[in-house]
């Protein structure tokens, strides 16, 4: 009983150590794992961005989407499935694993959520004159 009972605990915490280790970092508490990386990566390369630090940023990214999904909260920005879903699948992306459609689709919100954000606080603050936009024609 003993021998059994070191086997079902030495097999917990090989699992429980197994799943730490594939959590790379976390954004405001949400975790980043190894298959979230290589997921965003397969998806960078479906849209043909091909490069030798892909993983490293597809970290980037999902750090970022994190971070604008967060921003975009302070002004009440909360992206809706339907919408989501609706920008994924105009994306043609293909067949994907459940943690690929995860990662698309924190994308896609993350997106959706930066562009309101933008539109309501950085676009009413531009001013620009017909002087200015002829003078950028002709340089």
């Amino acid at each position: 009983m003993k021998l059994f009972l070191s086997i079902f605990a030495f097999v917990l915490l090989g699992l429980n150590c197994a799943n730490a280790a594939s959590v790379i970092g976390s954004v405001n508490g949400k975790p980043i794992t190894d298959s979230d990386i290589t997921a965003r990566t397969e998806l960078m390369t479906r849209q043909g961005k091909t490069s030798t630090n892909n993983r490293k940023q597809a970290f980037q990214n999902i750090v970022d989407d994190y971070i604008k999904l967060d921003y975009a909260s302070n002004y009440n920005v909360k992206p809706n499935d339907k919408d989501a879903e609706s920008e994924l699948k105009k994306m043609n992306l293909g067949d994907m694993t459940e943690t690929m459609h995860s990662m698309a689709l924190l994308a896609v919100r993350a997106n959706i959520a930066w562009n309101v954000v933008m539109s309501r606080t950085i676009v009413p603050n531009i001013e620009t004159t017909k002087a200015d936009i002829d003078q950028e024609r002709t340089e």
